[in-house]
């Protein structure tokens, strides 16, 4: 008996979206992110998920589509830490019906890595 292909399943198992430019790794970090051109007021948020174009995160900080926004965070790497600041603009946004975080997706324009320790 054939099974049909199932695209969201075949998603989980590649995590790789064929909609996508580049494949998504998912995790769960804090980064601080604030809107350069507004304020230099930083907001907390959650790294949910990055690739090489862009970043899904969740903070209580609500972005407009569109908005030029800088993200810090740090990712372990080969026993260090890494600094990544990113440069993106915000591309859509996803507001929480029960009153929780927003979520937010956004496209790199361009960044910067250091490594802390």
């Amino acid at each position: 008996m054939l099974q049909q292909a199932n695209p969201a399943i075949d998603m989980m198992r590649n995590g790789f979206d064929r909609r996508r430019s580049s494949m998504r790794v998912h995790m769960a970090i804090p980064a601080e992110v604030f809107i350069p051109e507004i304020s230099t007021e930083r907001h907390t948020a959650l790294v949910r998920d990055v690739s090489l174009s862009g970043a899904f995160l969740y903070s209580s900080f609500t972005p407009k589509v569109g908005d030029p926004i800088t993200v810090h965070f740090a990712l372990p790497f080969l026993g260090r830490s890494v600094r990544v600041t990113c440069h993106c603009v915000v591309v859509r946004v996803e507001q929480s019906r029960h009153g929780g975080a927003t979520g937010f997706a956004t496209q790199f324009r361009h960044h910067d890595v250091s490594v802390i320790h």
